[in-house]
């Protein structure tokens, strides 16, 4: 399948372009099932760009969208010096919290012989089981339900797109998780047009993360026919934020 699908191409960027129906579902369930793989460092033959080896998940999601990767450094064995890792090469290739991260986290590195080896982490003992894909996979489904809201029929496609990117941090805005909940849900301006829109429409607080108040927004009982503007209000608000 390697041969036929991917040649030489990492399976994590290859798209689909027709095939066995088997492999159009595991390109589907490719991106959720793979950032629950660690790649414990040995060797170092782990991308830098595409396999979790610093336990962020793959760099190439959590990066900022705005961030240029340099594809003549492609394995982690890259950032290796004799005495351990180059820390102002991982910095300048990826970010300060990259760094900060490896070194925490991947300082004592015992570098070997032997590949980078997959630990499936929903399971202790770090072994993959259908049991906990399958798990995951119903998990994610029910919560790209709620995505789909982000498409609201009538909503300019721009404002649509830039919630989308809010909503997988994928905006050049900070680095950090708490940057986005300040900027969008607690500096004074934020909660005040939070604090107004809501008690129009009856939607109850607390509003203290970006999901969690528009799963707020997205699931209000109301009447069927309010449904599309209760979903097109917080959407707007972050908009004009």
């Amino acid at each position: 399948m390697w041969n036929k699908y991917c040649k030489r191409h990492r399976p994590q960027v290859v798209e689909w372009r027709g095939g066995s129906q088997v492999w159009k579902y595991m390109l589907q369930a490719r991106d959720d099932m793979d950032q629950e793989i660690w790649w414990e460092v040995r060797n170092g033959h782990s991308s830098i760009w595409y396999d979790n080896w610093t336990q962020l998940g793959s760099l190439n999601y959590w990066l900022p969208i705005s961030h240029s990767i340099d594809e003549n450094f492609e394995e982690v064995k890259q950032f290796k010096e004799d005495d351990g890792w180059n820390y102002t090469l991982i910095e300048n290739m990826c970010t300060e919290q990259v760094s900060q991260q490896v070194h925490n986290v991947l300082k004592n590195v015992q570098w070997s012989e032997e590949r980078d080896k997959p630990w499936w982490m929903p399971n202790q003992n770090g072994k993959f089981s259908v049991k906990s894909a399958w798990e995951i996979f119903r998990q994610r489904k029910e919560k790209k339900e709620n995505i789909m809201c982000i498409w609201e029929k009538g909503i300019p496609f721009r404002i649509s797109f830039l919630l989308w990117r809010i909503w997988f941090q994928r905006i050049p805005i900070g680095e950090v998780l708490e940057t986005f909940q300040h900027l969008f849900m607690q500096c004074p301006i934020s909660k005040d047009l939070w604090s107004l829109f809501a008690g129009a429409a009856g939607v109850q607080g607390p509003f203290v993360q970006i999901k969690q108040t528009l799963d707020k927004w997205w699931k209000s009982d109301c009447v069927a026919k309010l449904k599309p503007l209760f979903r097109a209000v917080p959407i707007f608000i972050i908009w004009k934020i």
